[in-house]
């Protein structure tokens, strides 16, 4: 059974207006990000030096093996849902 995009991106906004996601604006950033470029097939594209400078303002020569920012980021953004189921 496949789900819409349009299922998708509701579940998304209801995602990110929850008290939780308010209040983090990056991860909200960095969550939507990653939604859309997987809506648009991108999944590819979606490499950490390109998360780096389009959603935590890292240059364009952003070298991840020196700045964790989005792994560490990545490991936030997976803990929240976790926290709401308990």
């Amino acid at each position: 059974m496949a789900v819409n995009g349009e299922a998708i991106k509701d579940q998304l906004e209801r995602i990110l207006t929850s008290s939780e996601f308010r209040r983090s604006i990056k991860l909200s950033n960095f969550l939507r990000f990653t939604v859309d470029q997987a809506l648009a097939g991108d999944q590819g594209s979606s490499k950490e030096c390109l998360i780096g400078m389009y959603i935590f303002g890292r240059r364009p020569d952003y070298d991840p093996s020196t700045d964790p920012i989005v792994r560490v980021e990545a490991r936030r953004l997976r803990r929240k849902p976790e926290r709401n189921r308990k």
